[in-house]
């Protein structure tokens, strides 16, 4: 059993030949009369009796458990380490989460964290599961005695599957993989030691785990599917997990590509290894800061959705609807797997920091989706279109998230040294005397390039997009519009441009991420640094005239919009245009509203009065209404009229995010959800803009307002009621939310 030559010799001659496996019914049978010999030789004896005295009175380690879309899975918010941690009905049961918040869901793909340190905490471990450290090691005489075996059946597990070319050589590695899993799966469900042991000879046996991750474009979906779920429940095992990532990275990008020549989300069904693994591995911050700053994550994540987009463009270089939306499950799964990158924080401040060319690479993408999808009105003949909002406007809200977190990342708190404070009512209406006089406090770097980045990208949009007398002329297409100058164009004139944009007829997006990103970036800025020299560092280059003219203009189409859906002007368009108007009016989808809501109160702080309003006059398509002339009435004037002049007052008077503090606007938004109906707590965190859900006194607060039902059967999910002395004060049209 020393001669490693032997041993290998002795391994093939037991396993059975092609033309065995050729002839056979079924191609495993021949490999598990095989697979059992192998095991005597092992363990020296019966199989069933040594795998019976192993590890007797020792925990498990991690649970592995697999799921399918039918399995109940558990996020416990209290001892989840990462977004996307879960584990299984048996281990939650088995364990301790009293008044945890948690959360009930199907899970369609994955295994249960529960055991695993790096994804859940260890006092929310059941009682069946605790970490590798306390397993004790395979005994050493054990060891000895299945490593040679062990090995020598691995090389050559990974020197037939190499070939798989004919017929025959796919029936053959199907049995012999399928026979191979089998008889790990009921190794490791017998012991962890032994587990372990085998985790540790499959990352030392040279390309065997990457030919597996490989496996599944040649291997049959059943084969696959055992074969994924003994590596789910390995990658518990951390110095697997962490040689897996690595080898799981050489596959990601091939199989996007795969998908995107199939031109169908179809495709995972042969691709299915990164909608199973993706979210396992870059959950665990330790390893994918690895993988970031190693094994360029990033610029794997970036060019893998860029490579979607662009497949998915016309000439112009916009999305087209139909070739998009084939894809966009694809397109769902990678901005889901880079925003639980980025949700790391090592991983933003790589990007702020460190390589700022992600940055930028970053921005393009988004860009992608900026605009995207324009609704146009209908006046004649209703036309039938396939609803496009419900999941592009998930993906727009992945793409925001990030963008919030980058945000955040790029305000940390120890490049800031002086107390945080909440501006009062009056703050941005000084912006101008701030302009005049000047700040005395520096804007972080990564701020600043963060801000000019977004600005650049949305000034290059709209000059690429939109009609109007400033037209960045020099962009012909999107291939290379980023190939321009660093100096800004009609964001730096020194006089305010006339554009000249009809909603009504040329058609207005709801997509707008980039402008949210510099919505909350300004608002940070008021509220960390409300003595920063905005206009000196952080708007370098640009002038208030063409800064706020270009800035208000994509907010105030979407009012314009909202105006005429309310007037009536849009009744006779399809679905797309009733989902659209509700997403961006909806109270607990707000955060977009809100945002560009600031813009507009921010831009009317720095322009001149009389042309602003003009431009609103103009837009709302009222600009002959002060003629008093009756030959220009029309049937939507007076409720445009109206709508106009309630915008006006919410840019004068609302102060969602200046006057009240977070505390106080959070308190506010939990009241006006609860007083909807009963909330589990994941959904109050889901309809409370990020920036407030993210409060240290997230829980404090609703502790304050709400009454919490733990229900006594685990299947009933906890919530959250209105408590009585609570009570809603003001309402969301006009005036301020909250009663002091």
């Amino acid at each position: 059993m020393e001669n490693k030559i032997e041993i290998h010799e002795l391994v093939t001659s037991i396993l059975p030949t092609q033309d065995d496996v050729v002839q056979a019914t079924d191609a495993i049978k021949p490999f598990q009369q095989s697979m059992l010999k192998l095991q005597h030789f092992m363990f020296q004896g019966d199989p069933v009796d040594a795998l019976a005295k192993l590890d007797i009175g020792q925990p498990r380690g991690a649970c592995g458990a697999t799921w399918s879309n039918t399995d109940l899975a558990y996020t416990c918010w209290t001892c989840g380490l990462a977004k996307y941690s879960a584990i299984c009905a048996p281990c939650f049961q088995n364990g301790n989460h009293k008044g945890h918040n948690y959360t009930i869901l199907h899970a369609d793909a994955g295994s249960c964290d529960c055991g695993d340190a790096t994804l859940w905490k260890q006092e929310g471990f059941c009682s069946k599961h605790g970490t590798t450290e306390l397993i004790q090691p395979l005994q050493h005489e054990i060891a000895n005695s299945i490593q040679p075996v062990l090995d020598a059946l691995f090389r050559c597990w990974k020197n037939k599957l190499s070939d798989h070319i004919s017929a025959d050589s796919r029936k053959y590695n199907n049995g012999m993989t399928a026979a191979i899993v089998e008889m790990l799966s009921r190794f490791s469900d017998s012991s962890q030691s032994l587990q372990s042991f085998i985790c540790l000879r499959m990352v030392s046996s040279p390309g065997l785990v990457e030919i597996l991750i490989h496996s599944e474009t040649f291997l049959r979906r059943g084969v696959v599917k055992e074969l994924h779920r003994l590596l789910l429940k390995f990658l518990g095992e951390y110095s697997f997990k962490f040689e897996f990532a690595k080898c799981f990275l050489t596959r990601y990008p091939v199989a996007i590509k795969e998908i995107i020549k199939q031109g169908s989300d179809l495709g995972f069904l042969t691709n299915s290894m990164i909608v199973n693994f993706s979210m396992q591995i870059f959950s665990v911050p330790t390893l994918t800061h690895h993988l970031v700053e190693e094994e360029n994550l990033m610029d794997i994540l970036f060019a893998c959705l860029e490579e979607v987009f662009v497949a998915s463009a016309g000439n112009d270089g916009r999305l087209e609807s139909v070739k998009w939306m084939s894809l966009i499950d694809v397109t769902i799964l990678l901005v889901e797997n880079i925003l639980a990158v980025i949700s790391h924080a090592t991983a933003a401040q790589y990007m702020l920091h460190e390589q700022r060319g992600l940055l930028r690479t970053w921005l393009k993408i988004s860009s992608f989706v900026q605009g995207m999808f324009p609704l146009m009105r209908e006046t004649e003949i209703y036309i039938s279109e396939p609803n496009r909002v419900e999941r592009p406007l998930l993906v727009v809200y992945y793409i925001s998230s990030i963008n919030f977190l980058l945000v955040d990342r790029a305000f940390d708190a120890n490049q800031i040294d002086h107390d945080i404070s909440i501006p009062d009512n009056d703050d941005i209406k000084n912006l101008q005397h701030a302009q005049r006089v000047g700040g005395s406090l520096q804007v972080p770097e990564s701020v600043t390039f963060l801000t000019h980045e977004c600005l650049r990208s949305i000034e290059i949009c709209l000059g690429l997009y939109d009609r109007t007398s400033c037209r960045l002329t020099e962009i012909q297409s999107r291939q290379n519009f980023f190939a321009i100058k660093s100096s800004f164009g009609i964001l730096c004139l020194a006089e305010w441009p006339r554009i000249e944009y009809d909603v009504s007829s040329e058609g207005v997006s709801i997509h707008q991420p980039l402008n949210h990103l510099l919505s909350v970036i300004l608002r940070n800025i008021l509220i960390r640094l409300p003595k920063a020299d905005i206009f000196g560092q952080l708007l370098a280059g640009c002038h208030s005239d063409g800064y706020s003219a270009t800035i208000m203009e994509l907010p105030l189409r979407l009012r314009v919009f909202c105006a005429q859906y309310r007037a009536g002007m849009w009744d006779d368009n399809n679905v797309n245009a009733l989902l659209s108007f509700h997403w961006y009016t909806e109270t607990h989808c707000s955060e977009a509203l809100e945002a560009d809501l600031f813009l507009l109160q921010f831009c009317a702080a720095l322009a001149p009065a009389d042309c602003y309003v003009e431009r609103l006059l103009g837009c709302f398509g009222l600009s002959e209404y002060l003629s008093l002339s009756l030959q220009s009435t029309n049937e939507y004037e007076l409720a445009l009229v109206r709508e106009m002049l309630t915008l006006i007052i919410h840019i004068l008077q609302e102060r969602q995010f200046c006057g009240l503090n977070k505390s106080q606007s959070l308190r506010r938004d939990l009241i006006y959800n609860l007083a909807i109906e009963d909330c589990t707590y994941d959904k109050l965190v889901a309809f409370s803009p990020a920036e407030l859900s993210q409060d240290d006194h997230f829980q404090e607060i609703l502790n304050a307002v709400a009454i919490y039902s733990n229900p006594s059967d685990q299947n009933e999910v906890a919530s959250h009621s209105l408590h009585r002395r609570s009570k809603y004060l003001g309402q969301p049209i006009v005036g301020s939310f909250f009663d002091a």
